[in-house]
């Protein structure tokens, strides 16, 4: 059964422009009814021109310019703040721009708000738990997100196994309160700060299994070196928000 709760998209790019080609026209005709947000940081190969484009005949769909490489993390708390001045909108999604989060995977995290108690869960697509995968990845990189995220656990103990999918629907409560929050880290180390920070302020997690499938287009923005980088960010993260 579909939800039919009213949702934002929030989806940060850099460099995404072959990949949005695809992607908007699938999200506007499966979710009709919901704002689409668009973070470019700066692209090159003239993502924001194409979204701008495209929104002349969906305005639902909305562009946020930002200049310079700013970080998927503040990019998605740019268009949170941003959706967030719908007073019409009770629940935001943030996820990728290149195909490794399905569009169709969507509803399965929509299908849990009746199982949230009082708006107060995070819901979360999930490679690491029963039924969640990841397809045409290699078996270090696979490795690579099992020690992160067992990392992240040791020293932060949110209970969730995948602090590191940008694949997340976050009640209107949540997004109030990150709006205005602190938040130290950048790049994708920021899905585990906003995840502590919301632990910390007595929010729940909800994982679904998800299936997460190696881009195929573009080059990805995680790194290596952002990975290393992210090691004593952690420590950060739970030295800044106690």
């Amino acid at each position: 059964m579909t939800c039919k709760a009213v949702f934002s998209i929030i989806i940060p790019t850099r460099n995404e422009r072959n990949n949005l080609i695809k992607l908007l026209p699938v999200l506007v005709k499966l979710y009709p009814r919901n704002s689409i947000w668009i973070v470019d940081d700066d692209s090159a190969d003239k993502s924001a021109e194409l979204v701008k484009s495209f929104s002349q005949k969906h305005p639902e769909v909305h562009l946020l310019s930002r200049k310079n490489k700013l970080g998927r993390g503040s990019a998605v708390l740019d268009g949170l703040r941003e959706a967030y001045k719908d007073k019409e909108i009770s629940y935001f999604l943030e996820m990728d721009a290149d195909f490794s989060h399905d569009p169709k995977e969507i509803e399965k995290l929509l299908s849990e708000i009746p199982k949230s108690s009082k708006s107060r869960s995070i819901i979360i697509g999930s490679r690491h738990i029963k039924g969640g995968k990841f397809v045409n990845c290699s078996p270090f990189r696979i490795l690579l997100s099992q020690l992160a995220n067992l990392y992240a656990r040791l020293i932060l103990k949110i209970p969730i196994n995948d602090y590191t999918n940008g694949f997340r629907l976050y009640p209107r409560s949540a997004v109030e309160l990150l709006k205005n929050a602190k938040i130290h880290e950048k790049g994708y180390i920021t899905l585990s700060e906003t995840a502590y920070l919301l632990h910390k302020l007595g929010f729940n997690f909800i994982e679904v299994p998800t299936i997460f499938v190696n881009r195929k287009v573009g080059k990805s923005n995680a790194t290596i070196a952002e990975f290393l980088n992210s090691i004593p960010a952690v420590f950060r993260i739970r030295n800044n928000h106690n």
